[in-house]
Formats: structure tokens, C-alpha cells, sequence
């Protein structure tokens, strides 16, 4: 139960950080992405200068040290994704690459079975829209 409400916790969490992130898609991309992950590093309490800056399979270890999940994954890829665009969109193509490489990195240790078209700005609008009844009780 305890482990459930923690769960649904953090998703309540990724939703919102997911609707606040496509909110800024028309603002400066370099600082939305900051913010992006600063949200991201607090909700998972590892510092963001270390998180982001992990290989990927560092950081798939950082996160199994702690409770996170494939249902959790899901979430924070697509915040990973929002966020390598908006680096992309800043110019900072290095970062995006260490960013697709996490998410690939994720995808694969957490078994997910998600493909780049399901992880481009339409699609996780899309997905944010679908999971706006939970956001909402």
C-alpha cells in the first residue's frame, strides 16, 4: 500500500512537470530545459549537475539504488525526451546526445517498449492529455 501510494505520488508529480514542460515549449529553450530538470533531479533526489551528466548505465544504477520502477521509467523518459528537445532547440547538441543515450539507456534496462515517435512533443502531449483524469481526483 505504502509502496502504491509512492508510486502514484511520482507519477502525479511526472504529469505535472510533463504539462509544465510543454507549457514553456515557446519560451527559451535553454531555460526550460533547466527547469526541467531541476524538477526531474528533486522528484528522483539526486542532484541534477550529477544526474545529467551520468552515462547511461550509471545512471539506470543511480535510479534501481532507489525505488524507482518501469511505471516511474515511462515518466521520466518522457521528461528526458521533452528535455533533449529543448537542448536541441538551444543549440547544445552534445547534451542532446548524452540525453538520447540516458533515455536509450532507460528504455533498454527497464524493458520498455518505447520508440522515438512515441517520445516527440506531439506524442507526450498526447500522452499528458490521456492521464489528465488521474491528475484531476
Amino acid at each position: 500500500m505504502l509502496e502504491n501510494d509512492y508510486i502514484m505520488r511520482m507519477i502525479l508529480l511526472f504529469v505535472q512537470f510533463l504539462r509544465q514542460a510543454l507549457a514553456q515549449k515557446h519560451k527559451d529553450p535553454r531555460q526550460a530545459a533547466s527547469d526541467l530538470e531541476q524538477s526531474i533531479s528533486e522528484a528522483v533526489n539526486i542532484d541534477h549537475g550529477l544526474l545529467f551528466s551520468l552515462t547511461p548505465e550509471s545512471m539506470v544504477t543511480m535510479l534501481q539504488l532507489g525505488s524507482f520502477d518501469e511505471v516511474l521509467a515511462e515518466y521520466l523518459i518522457r521528461a528526458m525526451a521533452i528535455d533533449a528537445e529543448y537542448l536541441q532547440l538551444a543549440g547544445e547538441s552534445s547534451l542532446t546526445e548524452l540525453r538520447w543515450s540516458q533515455i536509450n539507456g532507460l528504455i533498454a534496462a527497464f524493458n520498455l517498449n518505447l520508440i522515438k515517435e512515441e517520445l516527440c512533443l506531439e506524442a507526450i502531449e498526447d500522452f499528458v492529455t490521456l492521464h489528465e483524469d488521474i491528475t484531476d481526483e
